[in-house]
């Protein structure tokens, strides 16, 4: 490093300083010259030792060696002072410093580049999610006066559950209002499901019952402004689901999808869509769980069948509306709920047996009297599935089924355990095929030697024979594997 300016230049500047004050006093004070000189001198002699010697030494005599040492003539005054600033500078401080800069402004460029690179990225990766994920539909829902736009999902990709909005949204132009006349003036109303798109429906059989007109009502159609209203042909009915089948002249409908409802389990969440307290209040949106399933519940017709619990909010107007689950299938048929001191008990036939109900009648017709013999084969009993490692008890003052997983609660009720999956005996009718073969607390396992593990499971086997058909039946009792032939009959009211 070097220091500026050079430290022999500041020892002479100091130096003329001395030499300027001592002039000074003469002039201003002449008479004092001499008195003073003793004085300048000694403080010479005191401060700058080096200086005295130099003015007795011809060679470093300022003037060129003239020998003449008056302290006027010692050494040359300047002009003026300069002024002096004092710096230290080190060696390659510059080039550090244009490395840093230049560093400093590659690191914004990386950052830079490093940003535009991540968007672009989100931006492809985007890209493949809307061409591989599917598209999104746009849904328009018409309140009041405005229009509400919702995105609706509708694509392949389908593996996250659906928001309550999407379900709504999506199912409700698959439910149909229902709005019978009957003789009298009588005025039913209740709900139905669009099964085809060219205007086959179904609902309750106990909403279009001895109708003199039925009229069916589209989503947006009644009280929405619109006018779309059909009237409807009835095509079919079978009392022991409380089920029936309508048509309308109309196609390019939307058509409800099916779920297989053995899959339901108690606790699902699920979801109605109806019309309680009449169409003025259509297309109601309630949701709920499932309670209960494998339910057996007499209808008002004096059927037995099995159904599924929940404590989703029905009321009157929902009857033959749907059962959702969470991903907006239907599951069941809303058919009856319990009322008086009850509350949350509603029950729903599962799809399986309300869709090959319906697939029969579009078929073959249906029953439309009920002092008709009802085209059923018929084993003759009611009961409800059977899961082994269980003990289920039946309570005949309440009709309600109860599962017992502790074995000194269940020997208390007497509760009858359960061995081997399958369907449980809870009666036998005296008028049946089964009567005096087989007896409450019995476990079917098989027909002609197809297992079976449900009461739907069991329902679809039969169906597929006529009455008067033998069927081979396995069962258990007390704790025994047996056999018997069990003739079908035909069911009647």
């Amino acid at each position: 490093m070097t220091l500026a300016p050079d430290v022999n230049e500041r020892n002479e500047n100091e130096i003329n300083e001395t030499n300027d004050a001592n002039e000074t006093a003469a002039a201003a004070c002449p008479n004092d010259v001499e008195a003073a000189q003793p004085a300048t001198d000694a403080a010479a002699d005191s401060t700058q030792p080096a200086q005295t010697a130099a003015d007795a030494s011809p060679e470093n005599d300022n003037d060129g060696g003239d020998g003449d040492t008056s302290p006027a003539q010692a050494v040359e005054q300047p002009a003026e002072k300069p002024n002096v600033v004092y710096r230290w500078t080190y060696v390659g401080q510059q080039e550090a410093a244009d490395k840093a800069a230049a560093k400093k402004n590659n690191g914004l460029g990386v950052y830079i580049a490093l940003v535009g690179a991540m968007f672009a990225v989100c931006l492809l990766i985007l890209a493949i999610v809307l061409a591989i994920g599917g598209k999104a539909t746009v849904a328009n829902y018409v309140a009041g006066d405005g229009t509400r736009v919702v995105f609706v999902r509708d694509g392949e990709n389908q593996d996250l559950p659906k928001t309550p909005e999407e379900i709504a949204l999506g199912v409700s132009p698959s439910v149909v209002g229902v709005r019978s006349s009957l003789s009298g003036g009588t005025v039913c109303e209740g709900a139905g499901i669009i099964l085809t798109e060219d205007g086959y429906i179904l609902t309750n059989y106990h909403v279009v019952q001895d109708a003199t007109t039925v009229i069916v009502y589209l989503y947006g159609g009644y009280g929405q402004g619109q006018d779309e209203f059909y009237r409807a042909k009835l095509v079919g009915a079978k009392p022991e689901y409380d089920l029936a089948v309508l048509k309308i002249e109309e196609s390019g409908l939307m058509a409800a999808a099916f779920a297989d409802s053995d899959g339901v389990l108690i606790g699902d969440t699920v979801y109605a869509v109806g019309h309680p307290g009449g169409l003025d209040f259509g297309w109601t949106f309630s949701d709920g769980v499932v309670s209960g399933v494998n339910r057996v519940v007499t209808n008002e017709y004096k059927y037995s069948t099995e159904v599924i619990q929940s404590n989703v909010t029905v009321n009157t107007g929902n009857s033959g509306g749907p059962l959702l689950n969470d991903a907006g299938e239907v599951i069941g048929v809303v058919t009856m709920r319990l009322s008086g001191n009850y509350q949350g008990m509603n029950f729903a036939l599962p799809s399986n047996i309300a869709l090959a109900a319906a697939q029969d009648i579009m078929e073959n017709g249906g029953t439309t009297d009920e002092a008709d013999v009802i085209n059923r084969p018929y084993v003759g009993i009611t009961g409800c599935t059977a899961m082994s490692g269980v003990w289920m008890f039946y309570n005949e003052e309440t009709g309600s089924i109860y599962t017992i997983t502790d074995e000194e609660h269940a020997t208390l009720l007497g509760a009858t355990y359960i061995s081997h999956s399958g369907v449980w005996v809870i009666s036998v009718m005296e008028d049946s095929g089964a009567y005096g073969r087989l007896q409450a607390g019995d476990i079917i396992i098989a027909l002609d030697g197809v297992d079976i593990y449900t009461m739907d499971n069991m329902i679809e086997l039969i169906s597929c024979y006529s009455a008067g058909d033998d069927v081979f039946i396995r069962y258990i009792r007390d704790g025994e594997e047996r056999e018997t032939v069990v003739r079908l009959t035909e069911q009647t009211r």
